[in-house]
């Protein structure tokens, strides 16, 4: 249902040269003082997250993945709808075989090691950020987190927006939505993350320590993902930042000596 006056898109199902055609019998008489008219129907089970990406230049696309009764793991028509570009600077969508999608219908049998790329086009270089803009269902008590695989950084996305910059290009294999931190069958995985401590030491300079394991590098980058320091070939288990200060949050980057990959937010 489409209120009067709201502009819109249609793809055809059928790929090629085809026709749409609109009559009066199509009109429909009642309220109109919603500009989205929305289907009110309550007894659906859906369960999903909007996910927006923008940039202060005024680029903005919003997608949304829900976990919906009825709905597949595979190509729906009905529940998917691929991305229409209209424009706009940036693009941005979830990935499923070989389409790009603007809305992605899940089945109901969710799965907390779900992965879902994510790809988006940009042609301007720029900071960007991703944001949970709205969410529902089971959604309500459920984290959500974007892995920047460039980066190795997983952010829960439910605590603040995702902040990075990008070239120019089309990026398809950079993020992935996720709704957990840990790495499937690696419970080593997480006691690493949580063996890794970062603070200030007497001569107010940024500590490392990873635990047990040696550390073979370190990369520190802004909330913007620009990269501001690093160092290699460490080997050792304690490093101090003794040439490198900054006030603002940071995000370090631990690759270890057996070549796993941490990323920890720091604040002063």
């Amino acid at each position: 249902m489409i209120a009067a006056g709201q502009a819109f898109m249609i793809k055809g199902v059928i790929e090629g040269t085809t026709s749409a055609t609109f009559t009066n019998s199509m009109r429909e008489v009642g309220s109109n003082s919603q500009f989205f008219r929305l289907n009110n129907n309550d007894d659906v089970n859906r369960n999903r997250v909007w996910l927006e990406l923008k940039n202060n230049e005024g680029a903005y696309k919003q997608i949304l993945v829900g976990y919906v009764e009825n709905a597949t793991d595979g190509l729906d028509n009905g529940f998917d709808g691929e991305v229409l570009e209209a424009g706009n600077s940036a693009s941005f969508y979830s990935i499923l075989d070989t389409k790009n999608l603007a809305i992605q219908g899940r089945s109901l049998n969710f799965n907390l090691e779900d992965q879902i790329r994510l790809g988006y086009k940009t042609t301007a270089a720029s900071a960007f950020e991703i944001n949970l803009s709205n969410f529902d269902g089971f959604f309500e008590n459920q984290d959500v987190f974007i892995e920047d695989t460039m980066l190795n950084i997983i952010h829960n996305l439910k605590e603040s927006p995702y902040f990075f910059t990008s070239e120019i290009g089309t990026f398809d294999s950079r993020f992935v939505l996720r709704f957990t931190t840990s790495t499937l069958g690696n419970s080593e995985s997480d006691l690493n993350t949580n063996s890794i401590v970062i603070y200030k030491n007497s001569e107010q300079k940024i500590n490392v320590n990873s635990g047990v394991k040696k550390m073979k590098s370190i990369q520190i980058f802004d909330v913007l993902g620009r990269q501001l320091w690093s160092k290699e070939d460490i080997n050792s288990n304690e490093f101090t930042l003794k040439d490198f200060t900054s006030s603002s949050v940071l995000l370090i980057s631990i690759e270890l000596t057996d070549n796993q990959k941490i990323s920890k937010k720091y604040s002063n």
